[in-house]
């Protein structure tokens, strides 16, 4: 069986294992402040309440919704829905470890998916990926590291399954999302439209909204594992 698929049929108790925790739900501390404690939990899309899924699309849409307007291919809610709770996506849902909070009251996740993706480099042409759709903090949350913290956990989570690079999509007009991308030593990948030419397959070059953005995962050999 291949990595991806190997992957995919994971549960979210098995996903936490790979990474060494005893269960899917667990707490963190922040990554700029050490005595805020932070509840992550690993959970595939089946799993989430109708709430949870509407603060996650509420979410999306307060923070992204005006850019993807503006973008080159437009907003269609509909599909984003679709996109978002496919069955093979996996969240990181992340909450305050406080007692007063309510049960259900997300204030940021991650969606994404063990895929492959085309990759000109390599013999096959393609290669096995943790692909971060969405990272999305409520604006009450931002600058505290949690995005970090997210974002490390999914790389974790991608090593321990063999994956060989994090990759995304992010816009242009995105500028903070950028910065904080490239913070965390993502670079544009070989697909993304600023590192090809269209000219090569007899295309005309065209100006793109977007750019793809990769990390490189270190390779464990619990990557292979059954």
């Amino acid at each position: 069986m291949d990595l991806v698929k190997r992957a995919n049929r994971a549960s979210a108790s098995t996903i936490a294992q790979r990474i060494h925790l005893s269960t899917p739900d667990f707490l963190h501390p922040s990554s700029l402040d050490d005595q805020a404690r932070w509840r992550v939990q690993i959970k595939c899309a089946h799993e989430l309440s109708n709430q949870v899924k509407k603060q996650c699309f509420e979410m999306f849409e307060s923070n992204m919704k005006q850019i993807y307007l503006r973008s080159m291919d437009g907003y269609n809610p509909q599909e984003k829905v679709r996109e978002l709770f496919a069955q093979e996506s996996r969240f990181l849902l992340l909450s305050p470890a406080v007692v007063d909070q309510a049960p259900e009251t997300i204030d940021g996740f991650l969606m994404w998916r063990f895929d492959f993706e085309e990759c000109p480099s390599v013999e096959a042409g393609e290669t096995e990926v943790a692909y971060c759709y969405e990272i999305q903090l409520k604006s009450s949350s931002r600058g505290k590291g949690l995005g970090k913290v997210l974002m490390a956990t999914l790389e974790r989570i991608g090593a321990s399954w063999g994956m060989k690079k994090v990759m995304l999509t992010v816009q242009l007009e995105n500028e903070r999302a950028l910065s904080f991308y490239r913070s965390l030593n993502f670079l544009p990948d070989e697909i993304s439209p600023s590192q090809t030419d269209p000219e090569e397959e007899g295309g005309e070059p065209a100006a793109a909204d977007y750019e793809i953005l990769s990390k490189p995962l270190p390779q464990h050999p619990s990557g292979s594992a059954s």
